[in-house]
């Protein structure tokens, strides 16, 4: 019943999620991680061990060792993981969820927001880009990294509209959940002006329930509704 005393229904299974999503909030086990990995692509040499960028273990469009004395053309595809302290990562992932964008071709990754908001952001991402003032009233944060804008890609969002936050990320305990939390709702996050509610609004139906799980997890009385506009609006 809404607010008007109007009887609203929904579909058996919108309320089946709604009932799994509730449960898992309520029962589960919260991780503590320190790290987050990320698969790299790399070159290994046969001969000397050494571990290159693909990009630097091209010699006239073969691969080769680009070690010094070595040159061996004896090189391997492989796969190893790079690490990223979880506590930057998290607020890196709630700006870029909100605020980001990856080029698929190029491997840019982008992050923009005004400048009145933008320096609470600067510290926030000093580890990953210096940020750029752009003609306007935009301030920028773009780095190239191929291997981090695929994770990406295939992890958190392609668009706007198929924005999500990793299962993986969902099973933190409730100290780094606030941390994304806290940096989803500053992207595209308000406060209630006569009251202490919070909202966050989307065009993503999955990034709103991760969001609305993490509410739960975190304390909060949460719903969600669709405005008219297409817009999910997660409120706390």
């Amino acid at each position: 019943v809404n607010g008007k005393n109007q009887l609203k229904t929904k579909k058996a299974k919108d309320v089946a999620k709604h009932i799994r999503v509730l449960e898992r909030a309520e029962n589960y086990k919260g991780q503590d991680l320190e790290y987050i990995e990320i698969p790299v692509a790399v070159v290994i040499c046969q001969k000397c061990g050494s571990i290159h960028r693909q990009w630097k273990a091209k010699t006239n469009g073969k691969r080769a060792c680009s070690r010094i004395g070595c040159k061996s053309k004896s090189v391997k595809l492989s796969t190893i993981n790079r690490q990223y302290r979880i506590d930057e990562f998290l607020r890196f992932l709630g700006y870029f969820a909100s605020e980001g964008n990856v080029n698929k071709i190029s491997g840019r990754i982008a992050i923009a927001q005004s400048n009145r908001q933008a320096d609470y952001m600067k510290p926030h991402l000093e580890w990953f880009a210096k940020p750029i003032r752009t003609t306007g009233n935009m301030t920028l944060w773009c780095k190239q990294d191929t291997n981090l804008a695929k994770w990406l890609r295939e992890n958190v969002k392609t668009n706007s509209y198929d924005a999500r936050i990793p299962r993986q990320i969902l099973n933190l305990n409730k100290e780094k959940l606030k941390l994304i939390f806290d940096a989803l709702i500053y992207g595209d996050g308000w406060k209630e002006t006569y009251s202490e509610g919070l909202n966050y609004g989307t065009v993503s139906k999955q990034l709103a329930d991760d969001i609305q799980e993490m509410g739960f997890k975190l304390g909060y009385n949460t719903y969600m509704r669709k405005k008219k506009d297409g817009i999910y609006q997660v409120s706390f």
